[in-house]
C-alpha cells in the first residue's frame, strides 16, 4: 500500500505498513484522501535527523486524526489523538523511516497520542525514538529528495527559510473502508493553510532578470493560472491544451470586422480553409477575436509575422467617390462592399495613416504605400492587396488622390 507525495522539492513514495499498524495507516491514508496534507509546510527539518510535516498550522501544535476532524465537521466531540501503535519490530533505523508524531499528555483531560503530524528521518540509526514516537511506513522512492531537504536552510527554530511544501497527494492504494461521516471536497485546496511569511516555495530571492523578462514570465504565471480556472469550470478539456498549429488566432478586432473582411486580408499569405470571427450567441455582436485556418501550418505561422507586430489596417470609403478626373471612377465594387484598400502597417505608420484620414485628405499609391496630402510617405511597406480596392481595381493609375470624403481606417 503505497502514497505519493508531490513535494517542492521532488517526489516522495511511501509504503505503509497496513497489516501491523491498521489504525495508523488508515488514520494517514483518510487524511491524504481529504486532502488535509496539501499544501501542507515542512515545520521542523534538523539535518541529518527529520523533517516533521502535517500541521496545518505550521507550528508544531496543530492537526488531529481523521475521527477528530469528522466529528468536528458534524459539530461532535471526539478525542484530537488516538492511542499510537507501536511495534518493536519497526524502528527508526534506516533513513526514510515515516513515523506517527505522538502528542504528549498534557493533564488528565489532554491525553496525548497521534494526529496528524508525521516525520520522515533523513537520517539514520535515531533508534532512541523507538517506543517515543510510531513508526508506520518506510520510503521507498525519493531518496534525492530527501538529500535536497535534509540541505535546506533553516532558522533557528528548524523551520526552512524557503517554504517546502506538498504540492499534491496521490494515494495508490487504499485497503480500508471510509469511516462513517467522511466528506471528501470536490477539489483540493489552493491556498496554504497557514500563514507563512516566509519565502515561497516557486519564488527564487536571488534571482535576479530585465524587467522585460520578468514580466515575461509573470504574464505567462497569468495565463497558465487563467488556464487552470478555465479547466477546473469546465471550458477547457485541460489547462495545456493547444489549437491546432495550422490555425492562426486573431485578437482586438474591430467590431465591425466580418468573416469575410478577414479572409480577403488573409489570404494572400495561403490557402483558407475557414475563417470565423467569433460572435455572442445571442445579439450576434462581435467579441472582438477570431480563428482563422490554414491550409498548411506555414501560412498560418507566416501571417502574424508579415505585419510587424502591428497587424494590418483596412483604409474603407464609406460611399462612394466622385467621378471627376484624378478620383476613381471605377464603383462597381462600391454598390456592394464600400471601397477598401488594404496595408500591412506598424503601429506608427497607423497613427500617422489616421491623422491624414482625419485630415479629410489621403493618397493611396500601389508602386509606395499611403501618402498623406503632403506627399510624406505613412506607410512603405506591403502595398495593396490585388483585387482588395481602391488601389489594385484602379491598375491604370498609380496613384489615387482622395478628398472631402468619408474616410475610415479600421483595425482588423
Amino acid at each position: 500500500m503505497s502514497v505519493l507525495f508531490e513535494t517542492s522539492l521532488g517526489d516522495i513514495v511511501i509504503d505503509l505498513e497496513t497489516e501491523l499498524c491498521p489504525k495508523t495507516c488508515e488514520n494517514f491514508l483518510k487524511l491524504c484522501k481529504v486532502y488535509y496534507y496539501n499544501l501542507n509546510a515542512f515545520f521542523n527539518v534538523s539535518k541529518d535527523f527529520l523533517a516533521q510535516v502535517g500541521d496545518p498550522t505550521a507550528t508544531g501544535t496543530g492537526g488531529e486524526s481523521i475521527w477528530s476532524l469528522i466529528a468536528s465537521q458534524g459539530g461532535k466531540d471526539a478525542p484530537r489523538y488516538f492511542t499510537p501503535e507501536f511495534i518493536p519490530r519497526l524502528k527508526h533505523r534506516q533513513r526514510g523511516t515515516v513515523s506517527m508524531a505522538v502528542a504528549p499528555a498534557v493533564a488528565e483531560e489532554h491525553r496525548g497520542g497521534c494526529g496528524s503530524q508525521f516525520f520522515i528521518t533523513i537520517g539514520e540509526n535515531i533508534e532512541y525514538l523507538d517506543g517515543k514516537h510510531a513508526v508506520f511506513g518506510h520510503v521507498v522512492e525519493g531518496f534525492e529528495t530527501l538529500d535536497k531537504l535534509n540541505d535546506v536552510f533553516v532558522d533557528q527554530d528548524g523551520r526552512p527559510l524557503k517554504d517546502v511544501r506538498i504540492r499534491h497527494v496521490e494515494i495508490l492504494e487504499d485497503p480500508f473502508e471510509d469511516p462513517p461521516g467522511l466528506v471528501i471536497p470536490d477539489a483540493p485546496p489552493t491556498s496554504p493553510p497557514d500563514n507563512s511569511t516566509r519565502i515561497a516555495e516557486d519564488e527564487d530571492p536571488l534571482e535576479t532578470l530585465p524587467e522585460e523578462e520578468a514580466e515575461e514570465i509573470r504574464r505567462k504565471k497569468a495565463a497558465q493560472a487563467s488556464a487552470l480556472t478555465l479547466e477546473m469550470v469546465g471550458d477547457l478539456p485541460f489547462a495545456n491544451v493547444r489549437p491546432p498549429e495550422n490555425v492562426l488566432f486573431v485578437c482586438k478586432l474591430n467590431p465591425v470586422t466580418r468573416d469575410e473582411d478577414l479572409e480577403l486580408i488573409f489570404s494572400r499569405f495561403g490557402t483558407i480553409i475557414s475563417c470565423q470571427v467569433i460572435r455572442d450567441k445571442k445579439t450576434g455582436d462581435s467579441l472582438q477575436y477570431a480563428f482563422i485556418e490554414f491550409d498548411k501550418r506555414e501560412e498560418a505561422e507566416q501571417a502574424p509575422a508579415a505585419g510587424g507586430g502591428a497587424g494590418l489596417l483596412v483604409v474603407k470609403t464609406l460611399k462612394p467617390l466622385g467621378g471627376t478626373e484624378g478620383r476613381h471612377k471605377h464603383r462597381s465594387a462600391a454598390k456592394t462592399m464600400g471601397w477598401y484598400s488594404t496595408y500591412l502597417m506598424t503601429a506608427d505608420e497607423s497613427a500617422k495613416a489616421a491623422a491624414a484620414a482625419h485630415a479629410g485628405r489621403i493618397i493611396l499609391r500601389n508602386d509606395r504605400g499611403v501618402q498623406d496630402h503632403r506627399g510624406h510617405d505613412i506607410a512603405t511597406m506591403t502595398p495593396p492587396m490585388r483585387g482588395a480596392g481602391v488601389g489594385a481595381a484602379n491598375g491604370d493609375r498609380e496613384t489615387i488622390t482622395i478628398e472631402g470624403v468619408n474616410l475610415a481606417l479600421l483595425p482588423i
